[in-house]
């Protein structure tokens, strides 16, 4: 099942519609390669292996830090520096902060263990950085740039009648 908004050109088919029903591993196209793969791969396992699954989501959370510039020092810190910058809210900052001391937890052998429960809210929260750094993003240029050619065919248009 796929939602899409009204007045979906023809010829763009499902390209802005997204997959609702069943649930899909897969990122928006404007989310690196690298971070979509490796969320591709947790997605896989999320229910099968909640630890493994954690593991990943930090991965992932690496694998963004990398790609905005934040390269250097512990996971911990990298998320600070984008927080820092500005580029994560102090919210997604905390969240981002307790993704990956899950991420910790699953991979230690210790006796604590990612509950079946705790992957579901691990996902959205990923999820939720992942929309604000970089589908928010890409979709407001998007939206930008419809409303530069729809107002670059509405002159056209107007000095025609």
């Amino acid at each position: 099942m796929y939602q899409a908004y009204d007045d979906i050109p023809v010829d763009k088919l499902f390209t802005f519609a997204d997959l609702v029903h069943p649930e899909s591993g897969k990122l928006d196209n404007s989310v690196p390669k690298n971070v979509s793969e490796i969320y591709s791969e947790a997605f896989r396992i999320k229910r099968l292996a909640p630890n493994a699954f954690a593991v990943q989501i930090r991965r992932a959370l690496e694998a963004l830090c990398e790609d905005r510039g934040a390269k250097t020092g512990i996971l911990e810190k990298r998320l600070s520096t984008l927080a820092e910058r500005g580029e994560i809210p102090t919210t997604l900052a905390a969240v981002s902060n307790v993704l990956r001391l899950i991420g910790n937890i699953g991979a230690h052998a210790a006796e604590e263990l990612v509950k079946p429960w705790q992957v579901y809210a691990i996902d959205e929260f990923f999820r939720t950085v992942i929309e604000y750094v970089y589908v928010a993003p890409s979709k407001l240029n998007d939206f930008r740039a419809s409303l530069e050619t729809f107002d670059s065919k509405s002159t056209k248009d107007d000095g025609a009648t």
